[in-house]
């Protein structure tokens, strides 16, 4: 079903996340990681990956050195943090970085289910009750221009509208019959000209109507 990737040092923590996952995904493929070095090399190794689940704090790297790392190392694979911090700077600096969610250990265990549900499918997951107020300097641009996406090739358009919809590029290579290694340069491409550093900026500052009105051009 899924394979998901769990990166936390404490092994009482990965056995209870692996257990609710279980339960609520059954079939899937399960990995673990006690430590960031060991959690970058299984996300560069296994690059079909459907999630990572990452603490903010582990051996081998500090705070949001490890997201950024990850983000950089392995753009395609969405990564949630996990933290028991509840701190709305650190969840929207997280995400301006590129994470896909993020988790407060102390979350009930249907919170996690249903976050987890909502990032495999492609959406982004925020805990409202920290998100009250702003921050505007940890969120990325409102949108990208029209002018920047007509810099855009129509198949680099059909990639970018798959990618707000939050499709991996494993799936998107699928949908427009093309390889994955190709739809890999055509994201990376995009990004520069939209100028975000990750995927999950560029879902969210991406004007869907623009978007729309190009591809029919």
């Amino acid at each position: 079903m899924y394979q998901i990737l769990i990166a936390d040092d404490h092994p009482l923590f990965r056995d209870a996340f692996a257990g609710v996952i279980g339960q609520a995904f059954v079939g899937s493929s399960l990995l673990q990681a006690n430590d960031f070095s060991s959690c970058l090399q299984v996300a560069q190794a296994n690059p079909e990956l459907d999630l990572i689940v990452l603490d903010l704090h582990m051996p081998g790297c500090h705070g949001l050195d490890g997201l950024q790392q990850l983000v950089a190392s392995c753009p395609s694979t969405p990564v949630v943090m996990v933290s028991a911090e509840e701190s709305r700077h650190l969840v929207l600096q997280s995400m301006a970085i590129g994470a896909v969610g993020f988790l407060i250990k102390t979350l009930p265990r249907e919170h996690i289910i249903n976050a987890l549900k909502q990032v495999l499918k492609g959406q982004v997951y925020l805990p409202s009750q920290l998100l009250r107020g702003s921050d505007a300097s940890a969120v990325p641009p409102s949108h990208v221009t029209e002018a920047q996406m007509r810099q855009m090739t129509q198949r680099q358009l059909r990639v970018l509208q798959c990618l707000a919809k939050g499709h991996s590029n494993k799936h998107i290579a699928g949908l427009l019959c093309i390889a994955e290694t190709t739809v890999k340069t055509h994201v990376s491409d995009i990004l520069r000209k939209m100028k975000v550093s990750n995927r999950t900026q560029a879902a969210l500052v991406v004007d869907a109507s623009v978007l729309d009105d190009l591809l029919n051009d």
